[in-house]
């Protein structure tokens, strides 16, 4: 028995009545202390239980208080009890102890272990929901913003689309300008045609084949006239498709509609063109773009005072990159200026004689509407606008 840290030899004996009728009147229970170097050491090293129910052990040891010990031990749910009997040699001394331990830890424990396993179930359920709440979550929000976002870049294709045509009619006061200078010299051809017809008429000499070769050439001016209007009226049409174009045809067909300005101006148009890229997007922002770049050269070159003014286009291919450089010689733009000419109505010239737009739309159509990138740097003799596009396809 183990009391208060102690160890005690207890011995528990009925007292029975002199009558013999073997009804027992009391106990009597003796024993002493024990101290742990009395007892011998081998007898637990052979003792050992088992969890089996009702299994008993019997050991012969060597004590010498008793020789001989049968241990049983019994377990259920609730209590834990072990049956300890000492018998002497001759097995006319039994000293018999019963424990009953109550599995209060095992059912506290186990209680306890089911109770943990409850919270933790709940808790993993709990997380599960708000696991599936925040991914619907997340799938209404990102839908949503994936919307939103199809409305803001819709919308702001639709203001870019605006601020082009709004730069295109900007420039038709120029563009009237231009289709003036392509329609002087053959208006002047037809009034000759005309001064012709009279002459001859008045000479006598107004016959058949002078009418025919008159009239011939007089449908051939008009016809480049009427061409000529056409050009300009394209220029001017918006663009709704994506569509493959050639990067070189699109730049002369935009140089032609100046090409007679920049006559009119003695500026030199000098082309470097390799091997024709196709691309595919807008080419009518394109050619907007290449227009507004030239036009800003012309405009610089008309303020200086040279006498060999140029403009140089150079197209050619690098890896995947298709790449449009335009340079001019009217001496480059100013250091404290050069970061600003992208920015939306920004401009140099006087009031009323730029909008501040065409560089910005530029910039704007060749980053955002054909990915690509727009710089400008200064060179020896005047600015180099440097167009870089990427070889995609559809």
């Amino acid at each position: 028995m183990k009391y208060q840290n102690g160890h005690f030899y207890l011995a528990k004996l009925p007292i029975v009545k002199s009558d013999s009728s073997g009804e027992s009147k009391g106990y009597i229970i003796s024993g002493r202390k024990l101290k742990l170097e009395e007892l011998n050491f081998a007898l637990f090293d052979n003792i050992s239980f088992s969890d089996v129910e009702n299994k008993h052990y019997n050991i012969n040891f060597i004590s010498s208080y008793l020789d001989n010990i049968k241990i049983a031990l019994l377990h259920n749910e609730e209590n834990l009890i072990n049956y300890i009997d000492f018998f002497n040699k001759n097995n006319t001394f039994k000293l018999s102890i019963k424990t009953v331990d109550k599995r209060e830890i095992y059912q506290k424990g186990k209680k306890n272990i089911l109770f943990f396993n409850l919270i933790i179930s709940i808790l993993f359920v709990i997380l599960i929901y708000i696991l599936f709440s925040y991914m619907q979550y997340q799938q209404k929000l990102n839908k949503k913003l994936q919307i939103e976002v199809e409305k803001e870049i819709k919308k702001q294709r639709e203001q870019e689309q605006l601020l082009i045509q709004q730069s295109k009619l900007a420039a038709m006061g120029e563009m009237i300008g231009n289709i003036a200078h392509q329609w002087r010299q053959p208006l002047n051809a037809l009034g000759l045609v005309m001064q012709n017809i009279q002459f001859a008429y008045q000479i006598g000499e107004l016959d058949n084949n002078f009418m025919n070769k008159a009239v011939e050439k007089t449908n051939t001016l008009t016809t480049n006239m009427s061409k000529t209007i056409d050009d300009f009226r394209n220029f001017f049409k918006p663009n709704k498709t994506k569509s493959y174009f050639k990067i070189n045809e699109t730049i002369e067909k935009t140089i032609f509609l100046l090409e007679s300005t920049f006559e009119h101006y003695n500026i030199k148009i000098q082309r470097d063109l390799a091997e024709d890229i196709e691309l595919f997007g807008f080419s009518s922002e394109f050619s907007q773009s290449i227009l507004n770049i030239l036009s800003n050269a012309k405009d610089a070159l008309i303020e200086t005072t040279l006498e060999n003014k140029k403009i140089v286009v150079k197209s050619y291919k690098k890896n995947e990159t298709a790449i449009i450089e335009i340079e001019d010689n009217a001496g480059g733009i100013e250091d404290k200026i050069k970061n600003k000419i992208f920015e939306p109505y920004f401009t140099t010239k006087e009031e009323g004689k730029g909008t501040g737009i065409g560089l910005y739309m530029t910039k704007t159509i060749i980053e955002n509407s054909m990915y690509g990138k727009l710089e400008v740097e200064n060179t020896k003799d005047g600015a180099k606008f440097i167009i870089k596009l990427p070889i995609t396809k559809e």
